[in-house]
């Protein structure tokens, strides 16, 4: 429970709350604006654009908004809750707890400083899941919803904490049994559906994975022998170049990327500037092989075509310098971001100083 403070504090209360507003106004936006111009320095206006892809253009679905990813996002919750009868309980059960807080809020018998801040807890709460749902509100990426997640799970425990201050306690015993219930149910389902996957097939088993993964055995095969085919060109010291964007390969071969930028779309708009900034940085390196996946080449929307509606100096200079090694995978079907996939790795080309 929230008491209310005592009246011979209220002027040493006062003057700490002036202190925590002053602090939670200025400095913290403050800092957040440090943090994000030392993580910015030294961008051109073109990059802090691809970090922040706000305006016309710079998302794949440029088509959405608001009006259309708000019944996107609603339809999801909804599917999630019919999905199973454990969803369904639990948004049943959180139902109650914000009508119960609801009634707490606006009992003029609850303590008028104690209705402040329960008020303050779940404003901030609702505002910060608003504020950090804006990505997909902007560019109707389902992920990106999951920024604000973690304010909606505080939000829904913050309701049936004020709830269970306010009921009988043979009701907070049936309120917490349901809870404990719900999370032993959720698990023993979280873990039947694991269970499908939990075989050699679904097992991505290189030397920085050993993990199971839903993807079909065609993906991880192409990503086991795309892995081995870059260690044995990519010796000791050396690096590789993935594009458009194929990040994965950088983490299972314990290579760092060579340059700055990691993701090349149509829909990132990178300028001849930047391109030229990009070859720089592969010839600093030298890279030893680049490897090019099958998404180089796609019909979603946004994505585009490699040296055709994007990075044409990239595609000429991998060209110019690198002949193919191996082709991997699957390049007939449309690729995706986690099926259909294909990789072509190519290793640079002998000059005539280093040929025997």
């Amino acid at each position: 429970p929230l008491p209310d403070p005592p009246c011979t504090r209220h002027g040493a209360g006062e003057g700490n709350n002036k202190l925590f507003y002053t602090f939670a106004l200025f400095i913290i936006p403050m800092c957040w604006f440090g943090i994000y111009a030392w993580f910015l320095q030294g961008l051109s206006t073109a990059e802090i654009r691809q970090c922040f892809p706000y305006l016309g253009g710079d998302e794949p679905y440029n088509h959405l908004g608001p009006l259309q990813t708000i019944p996107m996002l609603a339809n999801t919750i909804a599917q999630t809750i019919k999905s199973s009868l454990v969803d369904a309980a639990f948004c049943v059960l959180i139902l109650l707890c914000a009508g119960q807080t609801l009634r707490v809020l606006l009992n003029k018998k609850t303590g008028t400083h104690k209705r402040r801040t329960m008020a303050l807890v779940l404003g901030y709460a609702a505002l910060f899941y608003a504020l950090n749902l804006h990505e997909f509100l902007k560019s109707g990426v389902f992920y990106r919803s999951f920024w604000s997640q973690p304010f909606s799970i505080f939000l829904s425990f913050t309701a049936i904490a004020i709830a269970a201050q306010s009921i009988p306690r043979w009701a907070r015993v049936l309120l917490w049994s349901t809870l404990v219930l719900i999370a032993f149910s959720d698990h023993w389902a979280d873990n039947q559906r694991i269970k499908p996957y939990k075989n050699p097939q679904h097992f991505l088993g290189s030397d920085r994975g050993g993990v199971y993964i839903t993807n079909d055995r065609s993906f991880i095969q192409t990503v086991v022998l795309s892995t081995k085919q870059l260690k044995g060109l990519v010796k000791n010291g050396g690096s590789f170049f993935a594009l458009p964007y194929d990040c994965l390969y950088y983490y299972l071969t314990d290579k760092k990327s060579p340059t700055r930028q990691l993701i090349f779309f149509d829909h990132i708009k990178i300028p001849f500037e930047q391109e030229q900034r990009i070859i720089s940085d592969l010839e600093k390196r030298p890279i030893a092989a680049v490897l090019v996946s099958s998404r180089q080449s796609a019909r979603e929307p946004g994505l585009g075509t490699l040296g055709v509606t994007y990075c044409p100096m990239i595609a000429q200079y991998i060209n110019a310098n690198f002949t193919a090694a191996a082709k991997i995978g699957d390049w007939v079907n449309e690729p995706g971001w986690a099926w259909n996939h294909g990789t072509l790795i190519l290793k640079r080309q002998e000059t005539k100083d280093q040929r025997p």
